[in-house]
């Protein structure tokens, strides 16, 4: 169809990377820095509030935020034939899940005291029964139910999963850890793997 949108005229459009990566700005009210994203390019919608396609410094006003990537098909379905992207049925569900953490930067605290952390893996990756051991237990109380953030050390990583099911697991106790790379955040100076789909393994 004569003036037909392509994908990447899409993507380009609505803030995505052409790999299909957007990053939302979370931590704080973005309301009050809005001016300053758009100088950075950000593009705001109702799903992904202000998102960028590409990082830049978060400094001067901006210090204390962070991105939170977000990937085109986990949100989006592409329809060639209308040149559109149709929002899918579970993306709200998905934006607030991968925002939660990050809603109150007063909520959100530093239970591993390493300085010198490093990520590990990378963004989709699968992590197997590595060892761990469990620094921070957070239990959160929004409008979407509790909630726990629990923190490990592993090595020198630390590595965060934010859920809404129970473990029964305390501080201080050695686990092996699964779970699958959802981001690699640097909060407060400090490197965090965000996982997902984490399963907690007792060491016998």
């Amino acid at each position: 169809m004569f003036g037909q949108t392509s994908k990447a005229e899409w993507l380009t459009k609505n803030g995505f990377s052409k790999e299909g990566v957007t990053y939302i700005v979370a931590g704080g009210n973005t309301f009050n820095v809005k001016d300053i994203l758009k100088s950075h390019n950000c593009t705001y919608s109702k799903l992904l509030n202000w998102h960028c396609a590409e990082k830049f410094e978060l400094d001067g006003e901006l210090e204390g935020f962070i991105f939170v990537p977000i990937f085109f098909d986990d949100v989006y379905v592409w329809r060639e034939e209308s040149g559109f992207a149709h929002e899918k049925e579970e993306a709200p569900a998905l934006i607030k899940e991968a925002l939660q953490p990050y809603r109150k930067n007063e909520g959100w605290s530093l239970p591993s005291t390493m300085k010198d952390s490093v990520w590990i893996g990378e963004v989709g990756e699968r992590l197997r029964k590595i060892p761990a051991k469990i620094v921070g237990k957070k239990e959160i109380n929004s409008n979407y139910g509790l909630s726990t953030l629990y923190t490990f050390e592993s090595g020198n990583s630390v590595l965060c999963w934010f859920t809404s099911s129970y473990k029964d697991v305390e501080i201080g106790d050695s686990i092996l850890l699964s779970g699958t790379i959802k981001s690699l955040n640097d909060y407060k100076g400090q490197k965090q793997t965000m996982l997902s789909r984490c399963l907690l393994y007792p060491i016998e």
